[in-house]
């Protein structure tokens, strides 16, 4: 019967299977081989059908085995042919995976027996003994990785029953590979939390990855810290890597407790504080800031730092925020508006530090308003004190002028009457030599006594200087201080015929007689050179000496009441009084005084 082309006969399909085909009777001949058979079992295709090459089944001797399998078969061609005669006696299915050379490499075998004989499929196993050094080799690296990791891995069944562990997990809990083996994940977990947060194995299943930190037990019982990551893995089993977190935590929470005392301190001042970015956000402020101006967190945290000042401050304090980031710190005072429109004084220091690498300044703010009202009720008692002190002066000149006048009038005219009298005494008791020497010295006391009249009166209250004015008194009385002190005096003006208030001149003057007091009482000098000048409508009156001068900040703390009393005289006038002197550099006193002064 010719078999038409379109239908094959089953030899030509046998012949395209890639796998090698092999069919034996019972006896061990071969009755059917294709190409790949017997490329792998070394065989001639052309003359192994009909030849035994597995004899000895059904009883043979090795007598009757064919010529084909004597002495050529070996290795695990041999393993083979005995497979197939182990086949046929026993009837039973074998399977094996065999290398057979460098040529043929590995394949599998299946025998299957039946009454008349056996078949045998070759499979070429190759390509999958590749995949499975290479997934072995994966498997090698992978196990060497999680040996060798730092964290903690585990591999549990889906109820949590330990499957695997690596060391680093036998290491954070202290047990055995073997001990935890017996345990189930949740032995490992502290009861506490456990009771309160149990795990959540039916999510883990849906696929849905768990990321949590979790208080667990080491096998002394301590508390250790770790962020367990959970997945489910392929073939259904969980996959968990701990990391031990202990140390972060305690971190962590050493962070949160200096937070926390850094917060109380903060919040502890006695003034405002606020950290900020340059021109940037509020970081930090304390509640003294929100009670004191009125606004919420929300408001600060939008608000400018110049927000809180009137317009008037804002060039001041901006120049001021500038001064900090170039000379990293500086000190201001100002008014802080509230929100409700009050007005507190704040004495602010600022610090400019790094914040991750952005420039910021740190402000505290002190509220001065009771230092604010000190001063000012202290400068109402000094310009009492000041008005007082000006009272008595005028006062005190008024009595002067008053009793120089007495002296001068009164007294002097007694005086003078009493010197007419004994010179009449004189003219009349001539023959009286005793008496008249007694007369001629009671008129020379008289003389003295009328001299010190005047000069009392003179230094009470010279009549020159209400009769001549400033300068000339001036004048007058550096020729007065020469004669009497023998130390050479000089005394310049350029002020004339200006119209100077009875006040300015009486206290100028006054001035320059305790200067000159203090020279000659103080200064061992030899020489005083004085002067009066009229700059920019102020009378500068300026007294310098050559003398032994002093220390300033020695005689700063000594009760100097020339030098305190020539101070106030110029303060009641308005004025301001500079004291220069060195040791052996002599001593400059200048006192510029308004023209304007109200005394």
């Amino acid at each position: 019967m010719v078999q038409s082309q379109d239908h094959p006969n089953s030899s030509d399909v046998i012949e395209r299977i890639r796998d090698g085909v092999l069919a034996l009777d019972g006896a061990g001949r071969c009755t059917y081989l294709n190409k790949k058979a017997a490329e792998i079992l070394g065989l001639d295709l052309r003359h192994a059908v009909g030849t035994i090459i597995a004899g000895g089944a059904a009883g043979e001797g090795p007598a009757a085995r064919g010529a084909a399998a004597e002495g050529h078969a070996e290795g695990e061609t041999a393993a083979f042919y005995e497979a197939c005669r182990d086949a046929m006696v026993s009837q039973q299915y074998r399977c094996a995976e065999a290398f057979i050379d460098d040529h043929s490499g590995w394949v599998e075998y299946h025998i299957y027996p039946s009454p008349t004989g056996i078949s045998a499929l070759f499979r070429d196993i190759n390509g999958r003994k590749v995949t499975e050094e290479e997934l072995k080799r994966t498997e090698l690296r992978f196990r060497a990785l999680i040996d060798q990791a730092s964290d903690a891995i585990m591999i549990t069944d889906d109820k949590g029953h330990f499957l695997d562990v690596n060391p680093a997990l036998c290491k954070l809990f202290g047990y055995t590979r073997e001990e935890l083996m017996r345990l189930n994940i949740n032995n490992l977990i502290d009861p506490e939390q456990l009771k309160d947060d149990p795990i959540q194995f039916d999510v883990i299943k849906t696929g849905k990855p768990v990321l949590r930190e979790r208080r667990m037990l080491h096998r002394d019982g301590t508390i250790i810290e770790v962020e367990a990551n959970v997945k489910l893995i392929p073939d259904g089993r969980l996959l968990a890597i701990a990391r031990d977190i202990t140390e972060r935590k305690k971190a962590a929470m050493q962070i949160v407790k200096e937070k926390e005392l850094s917060e109380s301190i903060i919040n502890s001042l006695p003034g405002i504080f606020l950290l900020r970015e340059y021109h940037g956000k509020v970081l930090r402020w304390n509640k003294r800031l929100e009670t004191i101006t009125g606004f919420n967190a929300t408001e600060i945290a939008d608000l400018n730092e110049l927000d809180f000042f009137e317009e008037k401050d804002k060039a001041y304090l901006r120049a001021k925020l500038e001064q900090v980031f170039s000379e990293g710190s500086a000190d201001a005072e100002a008014e802080a508006l509230t929100k409700d429109g009050r007005r507190i004084p704040f004495y602010f220091t600022s610090m400019a530090i790094d914040i991750g690498g952005k420039p910021c300044y740190i402000a505290i703010g002190l509220d001065i308003s009771q230092r604010k009202k000190a001063e000012q009720e202290l400068q109402r008692a000094n310009e009492q004190l000041h008005h007082l002190s000006d009272y008595l002066q005028n006062v005190r000149e008024e009595e002067r002028k008053g009793i120089a006048r007495e002296i001068h009038d009164e007294l002097g005219q007694q005086l003078t009457g009493l010197k007419m009298d004994i010179a009449w005494g004189l003219q009349k008791c001539k023959m009286d030599e005793s008496l008249q020497q007694r007369l001629s010295s009671m008129s020379k006391i008289v003389d003295q006594t009328i001299a010190m009249v005047r000069r009392i009166s003179s230094e009470l209250r010279p009549s020159i200087l209400d009769d001549l004015g400033l300068s000339d008194a001036l004048d007058w009385q550096c020729s007065e201080f020469e004669k009497r002190y023998h130390i050479e005096s000089r005394f310049e003006s350029t002020v004339h015929e200006i119209e100077v208030s009875p006040g300015l001149v009486t206290g100028l003057f006054r001035i320059y007689q305790e200067s000159l007091t203090n020279v000659a009482r103080h200064a061992h000098a030899k020489r005083v050179q004085s002067s009066l000048a009229l700059q920019d409508d102020h009378l500068v009156l300026q007294v310098a000496d050559d003398g032994t001068g002093f220390d300033s900040e020695t005689v700063a703390g000594k009760k100097t009441f020339g030098l305190l009393g020539i101070r106030e005289r110029t303060l009641m006038m308005g004025g301001k009084c500079t004291i220069s002197s060195s040791r052996n550099q002599g001593t400059t006193i200048t006192v510029s005084v308004p023209m304007a002064t109200n005394q």
